[in-house]
């Protein structure tokens, strides 16, 4: 593990999350959140059954309950899920309406959400938004799931629950990761350094909120690391659920320290993250050839002549406009962490010692 006040690299695995997919299995939704795709429903894309006769269009679809909210349960210790039914309602130019769902192409853009006739099944807290097509017609809806939890992370002893919710008795700092960072999805483990002011204090709870849609505590041994601070790794499972919720606003990480016996409990100011929805491997690359590009003296393209039309195209562009990239190892400090955030290019800048 990183020490504690010592250097921090943001690294992690280079495979790709899965993309979302839509009814027929087809996959949807580029990196950085783009539009869903296409993927075959049941039927064609012919005229719905009962369309009026010849002449008679389908005009606008209306997918109900335009908005509703699910709480998420839990399925494992560190696994939820929730359910919720959506109607598509077509409305044909010759005035009538009729019910469309078995005919409609459903999707979402989001890894979290699987839709198919109608019925959604979503596994992480967020907004989300619902798609239901025929014959190029679409009609959308929202979908809330939130969660409020408690998880515990490895043997832990039965009394630091009760114990690290107790009143704190003072301050501390959260060390790693920074205020403003962004995290790509899969940076696992994600190691949160907190500073110590007792070695007495080994049981930590790391608070995660975000609006009305997440309350998580994670409570774990807070394993030493080198100086006077300690160390949790959080796992995927835990990590996963954030992305989504990170695309309507940022995450709120407030951290305690505490012990047995006369171990002193203190807790850390609030610092705000968010998850990208784009890998490492997509962000590096990008950055990569940011910084390529200015070592060479030359921006890179723009204009009408070549729109951004990927997730790296617009991070790069984004990062050609705002700062430029320093890869050479002399030059690390204050080298970015960048992602799409709520579909935008976020950079945060890393201060490494």
């Amino acid at each position: 593990m990183a020490a504690l006040f010592g250097t921090a690299l943001i690294s992690g695995c280079s495979s790709k999350p899965l993309a979302p997919k839509v009814d027929g299995g087809a996959d949807v939704g580029g990196a950085g959140g783009g539009s869903a795709g296409q993927g075959g429903g049941d039927g064609g894309d012919g005229a719905p059954d009962g369309g009026g006769g010849a002449g008679v269009s389908l005009a606008a679809i209306e997918v109900t309950p335009a908005s509703q909210t699910v709480t998420l349960a839990a399925t494992s210790a560190t696994s939820f899920s929730a359910t919720a039914r959506f109607t598509a309602m077509g409305h044909f130019s010759d005035g009538h309406d009729e019910e469309v769902s078995a005919r409609a192409i459903w999707s979402s853009a989001a890894a979290a959400l699987k839709i198919a006739a109608g019925r959604a099944t979503i596994s992480a807290p967020g907004t989300f938004a619902v798609t239901a097509m025929v014959d190029g017609v679409v009609g959308t809806a929202t979908l809330i799931a939130t969660l409020e939890t408690a998880v515990t992370g490895g043997s832990l002893d039965p009394a630091a629950a009760a114990a690290l919710d107790g009143v704190p008795a003072g301050p501390t700092q959260i060390a790693y990761p920074l205020g403003g960072a962004i995290v790509p999805p899969n940076l696992t483990p994600l190691s949160v350094h907190v500073a110590r002011t007792s070695p007495a204090q080994s049981w930590a709870r790391l608070r995660f909120t975000s609006g009305n849609v997440l309350d998580l505590s994670y409570y774990a041994a807070c394993q030493t690391a080198a100086g006077s601070g300690c160390y949790v790794d959080l796992p995927a499972e835990i990590t996963q659920l954030f992305v989504a919720a990170s695309e309507s606003q940022d995450i709120t990480l407030v951290a305690r320290v505490g012990g047995p016996a006369a171990a002193t409990l203190v807790e850390s100011a609030a610092i705000r993250l968010a998850w990208s929805n784009v890998p490492r491997s997509e962000l590096s690359a990008g950055m990569a050839a940011e910084a390529k590009s200015h070592r060479r003296g030359r921006r890179p393209e723009s204009g009408p002549e070549r729109q951004p039309h990927t997730a790296v195209d617009r991070l790069r562009d984004a990062a050609a406009a705002m700062i430029v990239v320093a890869i050479e190892p002399a030059r690390l400090n204050g080298a970015l962490v960048c992602g799409l955030v709520r579909h935008e290019p976020r950079c945060a800048s890393l201060a490494l010692a």
